[in-house]
């Protein structure tokens, strides 16, 4: 892996054949395909913030509400130690200036999505001429996975950004001139990516751990003062920005760590080395929950085509028959550089098996550490096509399969569940908290998007257990979905009463008390 990260840009586009053997995808330039993916990317995002009402329960529950706290001038509630600041701080920032806190936070994680895009391109440039780099970072701006989370607010799409740009910039830091600023940049994007997203953290190390490894494999290139100021500048410039987070957790909870939830897993480590039951609760996953995840994050379509184009890569040079007329392109043999992206994907993996997690979203930079092999593949596929089928004719089924794919990352854009939320919580804003003197606190399990239009306080505070449906008694109001576990319990209860709803709204409402 290492030996191959120093070389140059793989392909050169400097003889003409070469710029001919590219003219079979050239449907327009490569600056064309990054301006087109560019301009998509942000008429998905003006769509988004337009219609922000299909909000996504955790950017409900816990981003909005800190972001609108932040605005509110409340910064223990804006700043929870366990839940990644950067995102709610960026957000909140605009919220205080003026934004609505869901459109902020989706105009926050678009941004980072749209600047994936042209840093993706530089980083298939390592690896492949202009125009297919160009044809993947349209890829990546069209698919559906990334259009959904991206446009939801939540956190991920920073992760994406800032790992994407530090694994272009260890690329980057053995063929620059300017060394120290791209070490520094690299470090930066290793703080980024550990802000973005709590294991983010644990992604940063093993690309640290990925750069010692090439500076050391590279060490007749670099002079030991040149490999070891290389790694401490990455290293300083990751750690400035956490600082002032480990120092907040410290003084609001007490341990030295930049989340608080690493505690508890630090907790769980010494008590499973102890042989003792540990109090921290795990949740196992199982390998082909988690090879399913990775399928789904890294958007099954890409997935299929990836493995497929990996194999090519390996197995190509060995059995040119599978190319047309047995003409193997260059850029397709595989080389030792892929290792890294490889690496990269596969340490996401064990992170997340080790943790007991595995939400599809924690895998979507499959997508763009994986995208070389899903364009390899394409282009076998493209280079087999135009044999038989006109060249018109495969232009227009790529744009509708580009088509479909934006189509399909808008289908929940302005959803009906989604408006009758809106609706429902825009309803007890305005007819149930008048029968409160203050503002009611409002207790709820799934259904954050009512209680979040809603405008109400929340009773029960961020990341704390999930109270006793039987017993509690701390709230004024509770909100449950009228799908939800537990439900029967709660209408049981002889100390809440029921208020009425408009028939169409996906939750039941109760009162704490006796009816009047």
């Amino acid at each position: 892996m290492a030996n191959a990260i120093g070389d140059t840009d793989f392909y050169n586009e400097g003889t003409e054949e070469k710029r001919k053997s590219m003219r079979t995808v050239e449907i327009i330039s490569d600056k064309g395909l990054v301006r087109l993916a560019c301009i998509l990317g942000l008429i998905i995002l003006i769509a988004h913030i337009c219609f922000p009402y299909n909000l996504y329960r955790d950017c409900a529950g816990y981003y909005a509400y800190m972001t609108r706290a932040f605005a509110a001038g409340n910064f223990q509630e804006a700043f929870h130690p366990s839940i990644p600041p950067l995102n709610v701080l960026l957000a909140g920032m605009l919220t205080w200036i003026g934004f609505d806190p869901v459109r902020a936070l989706i105009l926050v994680s678009g941004l980072f999505y749209l600047a994936t895009i042209p840093v993706l391109f530089l980083l298939l440039r390592r690896f492949a001429p202009a125009v297919v780099a160009g044809w993947g970072a349209l890829l990546f701006a069209c698919a559906p996975k990334i259009i959904r989370i991206s446009g939801s607010g939540i956190l991920d799409s920073a992760k994406i950004f800032f790992l994407t740009a530090a694994v272009y910039l260890i690329y980057r830091l053995f063929r620059s001139s300017s060394r120290k600023t791209t070490a520094i940049l690299l470090g930066l994007s290793l703080g980024g990516l550990s802000l973005a997203r709590s294991e983010g953290i644990a992604n940063a190390v093993l690309l640290f751990g990925c750069l010692l490894i090439g500076l050391w494999c590279h060490r007749k290139q670099f002079s030991w003062k040149g490999m070891m100021g290389c790694g401490a500048l990455a290293l300083l410039f990751w750690c400035l920005p956490l600082l002032p987070r480990v120092w907040y957790n410290h003084e609001l909870c007490g341990h030295w760590v930049f989340d608080k939830r690493f505690a508890g897993g630090i907790t769980r480590l010494v008590f499973a080395a102890s042989g003792q039951p540990s109090p921290v609760r795990v949740y196992p996953v199982t390998l082909l929950d988690l090879l399913n995840q990775n399928f789904r994050g890294g958007y099954e379509l890409y997935m299929a085509a990836a493995v497929i184009g990996l194999l090519l890569s390996i197995f190509s040079r060995k059995h040119p028959g599978v190319w047309p007329e047995g003409k193997v392109p260059e850029f397709i043999n595989w080389r030792n550089a892929f290792l890294l992206l490889i690496a990269v994907v596969a340490g996401n993996a064990a992170l997340h098996y080790a943790a007991g997690l595995a939400a599809y979203r924690y895998f979507l930079l499959n997508i763009p550490l994986l995208m070389i092999f899903t364009l390899i593949a394409c282009y076998w596929g493209w280079s087999w096509a135009r044999r038989w089928i006109p060249s018109w004719v495969l232009k227009i089924f790529a744009v509708l399969i580009l088509a479909l794919q934006i189509g399909n990352g808008l289908e929940n854009l302005i959803s009906p569940a989604g408006m009758q939320e809106y609706r429902t919580g825009l309803w007890l804003r305005e007819r149930v908290a008048p029968m409160f003197s203050t503002s009611p606190r409002v207790w709820f399990y799934h259904q954050s998007p009512v209680w979040y239009w809603s405008g109400l306080e929340r009773a029960v505070p961020i990341e704390t257990p999930r109270p006793s449906v039987r017993d509690y008694t701390d709230f004024d109001l509770v909100i449950w979905g009228k799908d939800e576990d537990d439900l029967e319990v709660l209408s049981a209860r002889e100390d809440l009463y029921e208020i009425e709803l408009p028939p169409e709204s996906p939750v039941r409402l109760f009162r704490l008390g006796r009816k009047p």
